[in-house]
């Protein structure tokens, strides 16, 4: 845990007292850390201990105010790639996303739910020649998960629950072979327990690893094929793993990128990467 990393997460814990002794803190911690000097910042940390404890303390002359939430909102905008195997047909999609979170904070729980919408290109590969598709998507998404940290915050074991349900519109489309792909809008909901091993740096990156099971709930959607109905989509469950990095760039701005494996009813890689910028606090 760094400088930054330790002010920025007394502030979260000291939200819920008077707004004047807050800033009065916050200004205090912050000339001890400039009075120490950069040198000594990791002296500093050792000696206060942990954000947590100094919050405590700031905290205990506000009996009322020890059961604090906060709350904090963004936008995003990503960019996410894939590449896909399925009975021998290969697919590459390449797209983007944007939406808004906002994330609830209670101690080390947090409850996040975005809303995105974006579009995607695809390109699959089959014994007939190339197929290219356009979509377009939308969908909500909760995240409910608990940080463990170890020494001081540097080492993160986050486990997490996501659900989430999007709405996919495949463009009507004539595929290598001369067929009329035509298919109503797909309705999918999907429920991804997980967990992460996250890192934090002195220069403030975060590199993870992470690894979550995917199950998937399709409703039944129909597809032709120059009017022949085809049989329903779906997805048996799989498993995803990779790794990523991201970094808090002056406190409103967090970029990442990261890769992903599936392995299971689905096979391939995923790459997204983007920029997420915060609004509030």
């Amino acid at each position: 845990m760094n400088r930054q990393e330790f002010m920025r997460r007394l502030e979260q814990l000291l939200e819920g007292i008077p707004e004047e002794e807050k800033r009065e803190a916050i200004a205090y911690y912050t000339s001890y850390f400039e009075d120490a000097g950069e040198e000594n910042e990791e002296k500093i940390i050792r000696e206060l201990e942990s954000p947590e404890k100094v919050a405590a303390t700031i905290r205990a002359d506000f009996p009322g105010c020890n059961n604090s939430e906060t709350a904090s909102s963004g936008n995003q905008q990503n960019y996410n790639g894939a590449s896909q195997n399925y009975s021998g047909v290969d697919t590459y999609q390449n797209g983007g996303l944007l939406g808004g979170t906002v994330t609830l904070y209670r101690g080390n729980f947090f409850n996040a739910t975005t809303l995105s919408a974006g579009a995607s290109l695809g390109e699959s590969h089959t014994m007939y020649g190339k197929d290219n598709f356009t979509m377009l998507l939308a969908g909500i998404g909760n995240k409910l998960g608990y940080n463990f940290e170890f020494k001081d915050g540097k080492y993160i074991i986050q486990p997490s629950m996501l659900m989430s349900y999007t709405f996919v519109n495949t463009f009507d489309y004539t595929n290598s072979a001369g067929v009329h792909i035509d298919s109503d809008p797909l309705h999918a909901i999907q429920l991804t327990p997980g967990v992460k091993f996250i890192m934090n740096t002195k220069n403030g990156w975060q590199p993870y690893v992470g690894i979550n099971m995917v199950w998937n709930i399709l409703n039944k959607n129909k597809v032709t094929a120059n009017d022949v109905r085809l049989p329903e989509m779906s997805i048996k469950p799989y498993v995803q793993y990779g790794l990523g990095v991201q970094k808090r760039i002056k406190d409103k701005f967090l970029a990442f990128g990261q890769a992903m494996v599936s392995n299971g009813g689905r096979n391939g890689v995923s790459l997204s990467f983007g920029l997420r910028w915060f609004i509030g606090k």
